[in-house]
Formats: C-alpha cells, sequence, structure tokens
C-alpha cells in the first residue's frame, strides 16, 4: 500500500473545501472543525504504520491488560479502606476497624493466589498489607482497648526492625507506654512481697503509697503517675472494702490518663452500686461514647447506672442511641428490656428478649460452638459480641424467673451463663464482678429448680455463690424486690 504523501497544492482560498485535494467540500458530519473530505480522509486512515507502532501497541496492550488485573485485585481491599477512614471521622471505630481487617484479609488472599500461580513471587509482597492501614488498625487498637493492649499486640506481631519505618514509627509509643507500666507494675508487686501481707488489714498504706510515689519520680511522666495512681486505687480498695479510699486516686488517674477507661469504669460502676450515686460514672462514659460510638460496653454500663438511678428515660433513650449506630446489637434488647423490666412489664421484656433471639440467636449459637471448640480463636469482633450477649442471657433468665419457669431458667444459665463464665474466668484469668453475677445467677436458678447436681458442679468450678445469691435463692427476697425493684444488682 502507498505511503500518505503530503499533498503538493496550496489550500485552497474557499475554505468550504478539502484541504488536501481542494476539490470536494470538508466532510464536517463528525465533526465541525473536519478540514478533509471523505475520500481524502478514508485514504488517510488506510495508510500503513510505521514498523516501530507494532511493538509500541503490544505494550500498550499489555500494560493495560496489567493495570486491569491489579485494579481487579484491589479494588475491594479499596473501598475497605475509603470506608473505615470514613468511619473513624463518624467515630465509629469498632466498624472501622472491621473494615480495615477485611481490607489486610482481602489483600492476603489475593498473594496467596498470586503466589500458588507464580511462587517466584512469594518474597515480593504484592498486596501484602499497607503500613499505614496496618498502623491505623494498632491506633483504633489504642483507642477502643488501651494503649498497654496495643502494646503488647505490636510486641507480639511485629519485628523490632519494622518499626524504624516511617509509617510504623509512630507504635514504639505504644511499646514504651506498655513498658511504663509494666515497670510500675512490676515494682508493686516487689513491694507488697516485702510486706507478706496475708489480709486487707495488714497493709500499711501510707507507707506503700510512698514507696510508689518513689518509684514515679524516677524518669516522671503522666503515664508512670496515672498507673502509679490506678494501683493507688486498687490497694485502697482492697485495703478498706470499699471506696472512701479509692476515689481520690481515681480522679488522679482519669486527670492523667483520659483515655485508659478501661482501668476505671467498671470500678466506678461498682462504686455507684455502692452507694447509689452514678453521677461521675454517667459523665465519663458519655465522654467515651462521644469518641466511640461502637463503645457497647460502654454505653451498656451508662445505661445500667441509669436504670439502677431510676432514670428509666434517659436510659431508653440512650438505648436508641446505641442502636442507631449498633444496629441488631444483644446489648440493645438485654438494656430495653431491663428498662422494661423495671416498669413492671414482665411481658413486655420477654417479647424484647424474643426479638433479641430472633435478631441475634444464630449468630449467638455460631460462637457458643466456636468458643466450645477452640476456646482460644475467636476473632477480635466475635469475641466482643460474644461479650455482648451475656447480659441477654442474663435478662431471658430474670423473665423466666419472674414468670415461674425454673426449669426454663436453669437450661439457660447452664447452657449458656455457666459456658460464658467457664471461659471468661479460667481461659481469660479473669474472675471480676460480671463474671460473679453469672455464677450467682446460675446458683438461683438451678436452686429454685431444685437441680443440686448443678449446684455442685458451680461450687466445684468456682467456690461458693455470693450472699446476695444464697438469700435470694433462700426467697429472702421476693424475684420482684430483686429484678424490677432492683434492691439487689445482679446485671
Amino acid at each position: 500500500m502507498k505511503r500518505f504523501e503530503a499533498p503538493s497544492f496550496s489550500i485552497p482560498k474557499d475554505k468550504r473545501f478539502c484541504a488536501r485535494c481542494g476539490e470536494i467540500k470538508k466532510q464536517r458530519f463528525f465533526s465541525p472543525n473536519e478540514d478533509f473530505c471523505s475520500p481524502c480522509r478514508e485514504e488517510m486512515l488506510r495508510t500503513r504504520p510505521r514498523w516501530y507502532a507494532y511493538p509500541m501497541l503490544a505494550a500498550v496492550l499489555v500494560l493495560t491488560a496489567a493495570a486491569l488485573w491489579i485494579a481487579a485485585f484491589t479494588s475491594a481491599a479499596a473501598v475497605n479502606v475509603c470506608e473505615g477512614r470514613r468511619l473513624v471521622k463518624e467515630h465509629r471505630l469498632y466498624d472501622a476497624d472491621g473494615k480495615l481487617e477485611n481490607a489486610q484479609r482481602i489483600m492476603s488472599e489475593k498473594e496467596e493466589r498470586l503466589v500458588e500461580k507464580f511462587p517466584g513471587l512469594s518474597s515480593y509482597g504484592w498486596f501484602s498489607a499497607g503500613f499505614h492501614t496496618l498502623a491505623s488498625r494498632y491506633d483504633l487498637m489504642a483507642q477502643t482497648d488501651s494503649r498497654i493492649e496495643a502494646g503488647y499486640a505490636i510486641e507480639k506481631d511485629l519485628d523490632v526492625g519494622s518499626l524504624t519505618s516511617r509509617q510504623l514509627k509512630r507504635l514504639q509509643g505504644y511499646i514504651d507506654i506498655r513498658g511504663t507500666f509494666e515497670y510500675v507494675s512490676d515494682n508493686l508487686s516487689k513491694i507488697t512481697e516485702e510486706y507478706e501481707i496475708s489480709s486487707p488489714e495488714d497493709i500499711p498504706l501510707e507507707e506503700m503509697f510512698k514507696r510508689l510515689d518513689e518509684i514515679g519520680a524516677s524518669n516522671p511522666s503522666d503515664e508512670k503517675s496515672g498507673y502509679i495512681e490506678y494501683y493507688k486505687a486498687s490497694v485502697a480498695q482492697y485495703a478498706s472494702g470499699g471506696f472512701e479510699e479509692t476515689l481520690p486516686h481515681l480522679d488522679k488517674m482519669i486527670k492523667l490518663l483520659p483515655d485508659e477507661y478501661n482501668m476505671y469504669l467498671n470500678t466506678l460502676y461498682e462504686h455507684g452500686k455502692d452507694t447509689g450515686d452514678y453521677k461521675k460514672l454517667i459523665e465519663e462514659c458519655a465522654k467515651v461514647t462521644a469518641r466511640n460510638r461502637n463503645s457497647v460496653d460502654i454505653y451498656a454500663i451508662s445505661i445500667k447506672a441509669q436504670i439502677n438511678s431510676g432514670d428509666l428515660d434517659g436510659a431508653e433513650a440512650a438505648c436508641e442511641e446505641l442502636r442507631r449506630y449498633n444496629s441488631d446489637c444483644p446489648e440493645y434488647y438485654a438494656l430495653l428490656a431491663m428498662c422494661k423490666l423495671r416498669r413492671g412489664d414482665i411481658d413486655g421484656a420477654a417479647e424484647i428478649c424474643s426479638l433479641g433471639d430472633s435478631a441475634n440467636g444464630e449468630q449467638i449459637s455460631t460462637m457458643f460452638n466456636q468458643l466450645l471448640s477452640s476456646k482460644n480463636e475467636i476473632e477480635r469482633q466475635s469475641e466482643r459480641f460474644f461479650l455482648q450477649s451475656f447480659d441477654l442471657t442474663m435478662v431471658k433468665t430474670a423473665v423466666a424467673l419472674l414468670q415461674s419457669d425454673y426449669p426454663g431458667a436453669n437450661d439457660i444459665m447452664y447452657n449458656q451463663g455457666y459456658t460464658y463464665a467457664y471461659y471468661y474466668s479460667y481461659i481469660t484469668g479473669k474472675h471480676d464482678p460480671i463474671t460473679q453475677s453469672l455464677i450467682d445467677m446460675v446458683y438461683i436458678s438451678a436452686r429454685l429448680d431444685g437441680d443440686e447436681e448443678v449446684m455442685s458442679t458451680v461450687k466445684e468450678q468456682f467456690g461458693e455463690p455470693s450472699e446476695k445469691a444464697i438469700r435470694i435463692a433462700d426467697k429472702e427476697l421476693t424475684l420482684s424486690e430483686v429484678f424490677v425493684d432492683g434492691k439487689e444488682h445482679l446485671f
């Protein structure tokens, strides 16, 4: 085919005609700026390209295909990262963490597939999680759990050398905070060992506090001072058996370490149950839920405090706020059912519990099976949901007891409450007031049902129930006085 040659004529004066042949009018059907007629345009388009155009075209096609392939592989992860960043701005931190976790999982799966097809690429980490996303997840852990927990997780998960990178360098701060906490904790253990304390009345509080202050005087920091005040509060509570000596130290800790709320809110809640004064607790909970709308456990503490203080309207409004940011959460149904019980509406509470089972029953059952088959392998998000489900278990049991369905209450508590208490106490090493409440409810239900085997099992595994549980089982208090009037707190 003849190559295109530039025309040897000059452009005609009449601009309506083709710039190439000058004989036919320009074809402006497709474009108003067209300079050629249709025959000339067709002939020019048939001109053969030069040789180097072919390899260039092949290269463009290969690069385009590669770009589309990479985009297909990474788009799902990118969407999750963008969603996670949006949720952080909306203060929904657990939801944000879930999105970032999805992004990491997607990229990990893509890399596994790539390595299966091309083993030689195994060391390149083409689709490994980005450092920025990884660091963001640890930042979220510091905000939702504690900076101490973030420090432990970083040391466990990451190589120390990786913290020198620009994106991960800031994570070293969490490790330093964890080290400060351990330093204070270890020194407190040494001090208590020296005194060989056998009973609370033997604790020399002033002397121990002086020794703790000496620890804080070396390289002082807000973190060190805050953890010292935390331990002072713990020792004071153990020594006095009450909260009068405890609260001043907690107040100091809160001012120094407001973000470490997991270390002081439960103590404030127990103080409220002991004294009936929940004002400080509700104020602190409001600060936390404003920073993280997914803090279901903190909403629960605050709502229970409002219920116990008689503010049922405020508690129900807080339940709706909880649901707005945490749809179909089992805690919502449990807390709303508690409000119904306090209003004396037992049938209404039963209906709400039934709705909670319908919305969450299958997921709760799945996690029970996970727990029984592999107690240490529940993922972080699933474990959080699992722990939230137990207030619903407690309220369902209370409803069954108030309806005189003792076998039903015993069945619920032994099959669910006992399992939770076993998991929480033996697997995690924790035996806190929540666990004790579950054990008490298992005992009360079994005692009223006349199930000696369950009562014996509970005593063998956990020891004697609390005095209030024994009084309730002995019917010194009616079930209505406990669950409707709130004369004893089991939730």
